[in-house]
């Protein structure tokens, strides 16, 4: 009940807050929809970006663990705009750099799955959506239409490249494991009955197909 309170207030102020720009869209709905949508994606940038900018983005202290064994020290904040499902924000993230071997690290990119494309995963991901059945440019065009983001073709395509192979390696390594390991792969099913099949019942020997008798173990 408080929480139905609390959004009708925040619904009220925002009504009242822009009440002029309402009233000349009050008769169009479909003017009414882009408007509505227009200042919730404004609302939503603003508050992404106030949330971001309380966050710590990646700073573990001065310095942290490098895998050559040294440290590698806190630098500074750098900068990065990144474009999101709301609109461009811009993200300080603590850079932290070895000063033993030259390795240097952004935590904050690494947790939050920011790439090299200056756009956040959620959006990416909705890219990566909508290339599945259309070409690059269609994909661009589509995302800012019910988005309200310009994405290029070719950065688009670079995402699907990008997320394509990162599935490859993803799949392909269970395999890699078990041939390096012998390590069988983690099922993610449990199933409470599993039945199995024999196969492989026939083999061919000189004189043609042999049958063997599974429960004997027999040829025949």
């Amino acid at each position: 009940m408080e929480d139905t309170i609390m959004d009708t207030k925040i619904l009220e102020q925002i009504e009242e807050l822009f009440s002029e720009e309402f009233a000349l869209v009050q008769h169009d709905l479909k003017q009414m929809e882009e408007l509505v949508k227009a200042k919730m994606q404004l609302l939503g940038q603003g508050l992404l970006q106030r949330l971001v900018d309380k966050n710590k983005n990646g700073y573990k202290g001065s310095s942290i663990d490098c895998e050559c064994g040294k440290s590698k020290k806190f630098v500074q904040y750098r900068s990065k705009q990144i474009l999101t499902l709301f609109g461009c924000i811009t993200v300080k993230r603590a850079y932290y750099r070895c000063p033993d071997c030259g390795k240097s690290l952004l935590p904050y990119d690494l947790a939050s799955g920011l790439g090299s494309e200056q756009i956040s995963p959620a959006l990416a991901q909705v890219c990566c959506m909508l290339a599945v059945d259309d070409s690059f440019q269609q994909t661009s065009r589509k995302m800012e239409a019910f988005t309200g983001q310009k994405v290029s073709a070719n950065t688009i395509e670079r995402l699907v490249h990008h997320v394509g192979s990162e599935t490859i390696k993803q799949q392909e390594q269970p395999f890699q494991d078990y041939f390096n390991h012998r390590q069988i792969p983690d099922s993610q099913d449990n199933p409470e009955r599993l039945y199995i099949a024999v196969d492989g019942t026939t083999a061919h020997e000189l004189d043609g197909w042999q049958y063997r008798n599974p429960g004997r173990g027999e040829w025949r």
